[in-house]
């Protein structure tokens, strides 16, 4: 074989596997397997949160609301300033039956409250500044019970912000090499 034929050969070589390659990656659920997903792994503060020993996993329903049908829904943020200490509770959102609103707004805002005082984040680095969780309580009378979404970290928004801007790009030319 002479050298412009090896030549050729190695140029076809070339562009058959970018074809090829081209060709695999139009391929439903091939192509797609080479998009790069990134995802928001939880934070080290709710990794390591924890509940009191003994405390109840969900807050109490209160009696009265029950007795009487009341729904509500209370939102909290919890300040963490020290790892074995309460946090601070901030009331976010306090919505009560529209039938007794204002009572019942006050009784599930003290479930709650009395409810998370019992949690703690012992990996807290107080180097790092407070640390800020987000509950999210809801009560239905109905069942008597009370339902919640997992915590958020305050803080995730704002991470999460910053990887939707991480992009991606993968580059394939037809000089690339393949063997």
């Amino acid at each position: 074989m002479d050298k412009q034929t090896s030549q050729r050969s190695g140029e076809l070589n070339q562009k058959l596997a970018a074809a090829i390659f081209t060709a695999l990656l139009s391929w439903p659920g091939v192509g797609s397997a080479t998009a790069q997903t990134v995802t928001l792994e939880p934070s080290a503060v709710l990794a390591c949160l924890t509940l009191k020993s003994g405390a109840d996993l969900q807050p109490g329903y209160p009696f009265e609301a029950w007795k009487e049908q009341l729904a509500g829904r209370v939102k909290v943020e919890l300040v963490f300033t020290e790892a074995d200490a309460r946090p601070n509770v901030n009331v976010q959102v306090a919505l009560g039956d529209e039938s007794k609103e204002i009572e019942s707004k006050a009784l599930f805002v003290a479930a709650v409250k009395d409810h998370v005082r019992n949690y703690r984040v012992p990996c807290l680095d107080r180097k790092a500044g407070p640390a800020r969780l987000v509950f999210d309580y809801v009560f239905k009378p109905d069942s008597q019970r009370v339902t919640w979404a997992p915590p958020q970290d305050a803080d995730d928004e704002r991470r999460a912000r910053l990887l939707a801007c991480v992009a991606w790009k993968v580059t394939v030319t037809a000089s690339s090499r393949w063997a």
